[in-house]
C-alpha cells in the first residue's frame, strides 16, 4: 500500500522561507487528508514541495509501486490547457502524459470514457475547453488527474468553482475512490464542514508553519478554529450523528466594543 511521510519539511523561494516544520505520517492509501488553513498559509507550497517543484529542508518519503513522477499526480488551482483542444482530447493527452508514441490503447480510451461518465461530463466531450464555464473546466481538470491512475493525488481546492451539489458529488466520489482503490488523497479545502464529512486526516497550516495534524475529529476543535481562523465556532452533532460547524462570529472583542 502506498504511504507518504513528511519529516520537518520546509520550503523556500530563494532566500525567503515560506514553509517550515511540517511533520506528518505515514499517510496511507485509502485515506483522504485535508490540508487547511487561512489564505496564503502555505498549502499550495506544501504540495509543490512534495512534488519537488520547490526546494526546501526536511524529508519527503514516498513508498509506492511506481516512481514518484508516475505515482503522484497534482491538480493545481489554476486550470491550464490549450483552449483549442476539446474536452475529450485534453483528457486523452493527460492519459498519455508519460507514454511514448501516439497510439492510444482501447483500454485507455475506455478509462477516459468511464472517468468522464463518473464525473457526469460525457456530454462535454466534444466541446472546446474555451467554451466551458469555470466549474466545467474544474471537472475536466479532475478527470485529467484521475485518468493518470495516480497512487497519490494532490488536489489544490478542486471544488472552488463548483456549485454546492457538485461539490458534494465530487468529494463523495473522491472519498469512495480513496477507499475502493487504496488511493492516497491530499486535498486543500476551505469549507470545514466538507472536511468534517469527507476527510479522515487533516493537516493545519498557518503563517507557513504546521499548527496541528491528525484525525479530523481530534484536530478540528473550537479552540483551534479560534486560534487559526480567528472565529468563534461551535461543533454540533446533526441528526445523522455527524459533526458540523456553526460560526457565531469573530473571536475577540466585537467591532463595536
Amino acid at each position: 500500500m502506498v504511504s507518504l511521510s513528511l519529516d520537518e519539511v520546509g520550503a523556500a523561494y530563494g532566500r525567503r522561507r515560506v514553509l517550515s516544520g511540517v511533520s506528518v505520517g505515514p499517510l496511507r492509501g485509502g485515506e483522504v487528508t485535508a490540508v487547511i488553513g487561512p489564505n496564503a498559509a502555505g498549502k499550495s507550497t506544501l504540495f509543490k514541495r512534495i512534488l519537488g517543484h520547490v526546494a526546501g529542508d526536511g524529508h519527503v518519503r514516498l513508498e509506492a509501486v511506481r516512481p514518484p513522477r508516475d505515482a503522484i499526480v497534482y491538480m493545481p488551482q489554476d486550470f491550464s490547457a490549450k483552449a483549442a483542444l476539446s474536452v475529450y482530447e485534453s483528457i486523452i493527452l493527460a492519459a498519455k502524459q508519460n507514454d511514448s508514441g501516439w497510439h492510444v490503447s482501447d483500454a485507455k480510451l475506455m478509462r477516459v470514457e468511464n472517468i468522464m461518465a463518473s464525473l457526469r461530463i460525457s456530454e462535454l466531450a466534444f466541446r472546446g475547453l474555451g467554451e466551458l464555464s469555470g466549474g466545467q473546466r474544474q471537472l475536466v481538470s479532475i478527470a485529467q488527474a484521475l485518468v493518470r491512475d495516480p497512487e497519490v493525488l494532490l488536489m489544490d481546492e478542486p471544488t472552488s468553482a463548483l456549485d454546492l451539489s457538485r461539490q458534494v458529488e465530487v468529494l463523495a466520489h473522491m472519498h469512495h475512490l480513496a477507499k475502493s482503490k487504496e488511493l492516497l488523497v491530499l486535498i486543500a479545502l476551505h469549507d470545514l464542514n466538507h472536511v468534517l464529512r469527507y476527510c479522515d486526516q487533516v493537516i493545519v497550516i498557518a503563517d507557513g508553519t504546521m499548527v496541528a495534524a491528525g484525525p479530523v475529529e481530534k484536530v478540528v476543535t473550537e479552540e483551534l478554529l479560534s486560534r487559526v481562523y480567528g472565529v468563534r465556532a461551535r461543533l454540533e452533532i446533526c441528526s445523522e450523528k455527524r459533526p458540523f460547524l456553526i460560526i457565531d462570529g469573530l473571536s475577540g472583542p466585537s467591532p463595536s466594543a
